[in-house]
C-alpha cells in the first residue's frame, strides 16, 4: 500500500480540467472519482453524459495500460456489450493513450447508472441479468489473445494461497491467525487439486458492487475499472462478482444459484 501512495498521481480537478482541454479539447468541471492505484476525474458538460479522465500511477507499464484498452476494444466489437462498455477516446492528435510528466492519461466516455452497492433490492431477475452479463463478458474474452495477460498480480485468485502464506504472519491476533491457517491448509487440501482442470481466460476480475452500474429501470447498464484485468481461472470472476453481490444476504446460497 506505501508503493502505491507513493507513487499515485496527486493532481488537482483544476489540473485535470486543464490537462482534459490540452488533450482531448473537451472544455469541462472535473470532479474527483474513487480509485486505488490512479487517480480519476468524472468531467461534466452541460447537456452531457460526461466523460472519465484516467491518471495513472507512474509505476503503471504502457503495456499493461494498452493491454486494458485492447479489451475494451474487444469486448465493444460485441453488439449486446457495447453500450455496457466504456467507450476510449482518442486524444487530439489521434493516439489512445496521453502523457503528462511520468503519467499516461487516458479518458473514458461515462456510463450513466447507480453502483450495485446504492440499490435497495436485488430481485432474482436482476442476479440472474448480472451472471448473464459477466458470462457474455469472459466468453467474449475467450477470443482475447494478449502477451500481458500472464503477468503476476496480487489480486489474481489462483495465486490466493501463495499471497496468503506471505502474508499470514501480518495477523496480529494468534486465534484468527490460526483460523486462517486452517482455512487455507482446508484451500489447499480440497481446492487447489482441481486446478489443473480448471478453464483459464482473461477476466475482468473485479466485479464489485462498486464498479457494477445499473439502470434507473432496474437493468444491467454496465461495468467499469479494468484496472485488475488479467489472466486467471475464469470461473473466479464468478466468485469474485458473488463474493460482493451477496454481501448481507439472508440466504446467499438460495441467491448464489
Amino acid at each position: 500500500m506505501s508503493i502505491i501512495e507513493e507513487y499515485r498521481p496527486s493532481y488537482t480537478a483544476r489540473q485535470a480540467q486543464e490537462m482534459a482541454l490540452a488533450l482531448y479539447g473537451i472544455d469541462a468541471a472535473a470532479k474527483p472519482l474513487p480509485s486505488e492505484r490512479d487517480q480519476n476525474f468524472k468531467l461534466s458538460q452541460p447537456g452531457g453524459s460526461g466523460f472519465v479522465l484516467k491518471i495513472s500511477s507512474a509505476r503503471e507499464s504502457r503495456a499493461v495500460l494498452q493491454f486494458e484498452i485492447n479489451a475494451i476494444t474487444h469486448l465493444r466489437g460485441d453488439d449486446q456489450l457495447r453500450p455496457l462498455i466504456p467507450e476510449l477516446i482518442s486524444t487530439l492528435d489521434g493516439q489512445q493513450i496521453g502523457v503528462r510528466g511520468s503519467h499516461m492519461i487516458r479518458l473514458l466516455r461515462f456510463l450513466p447508472g447507480i453502483t450495485w452497492a446504492q440499490l435497495e433490492s436485488r430481485p432474482p431477475r436482476l442476479r440472474r441479468a448480472l451472471g448473464a452479463f459477466l458470462g457474455r463478458i469472459d466468453r467474449r474474452f475467450m477470443s482475447f489473445p494478449h502477451p500481458t495477460q500472464a503477468r503476476t498480480f496480487h489480486w489474481d485468485l489462483a495465486a490466493a494461497d501463495t499471497v496468503i502464506q506471505d502474508h499470514i504472519g501480518h495477523i496480529p491476533d494468534r486465534d484468527q491467525r490460526q483460523l486462517a491457517a486452517e482455512f487455507l491448509a482446508l484451500y489447499q487440501r480440497e481446492a487447489m487439486p482441481h486446478f489443473p482442470a480448471l478453464r483459464r481466460s482473461v477476466i475482468h476480475n473485479d466485479a464489485n458492487d462498486h464498479n457494477l452500474l445499473v439502470s434507473q429501470k432496474g437493468e444491467i447498464a454496465g461495468i467499469i475499472d479494468f484496472g485488475d484485468m488479467h489472466d486467471s481461472h475464469t470461473i473466479a470472476e464468478l466468485a469474485i462478482a458473488l463474493a460482493y453481490a451477496l454481501s448481507g444476504a439472508a440466504d446467499p446460497l438460495e441467491q448464489a444459484a
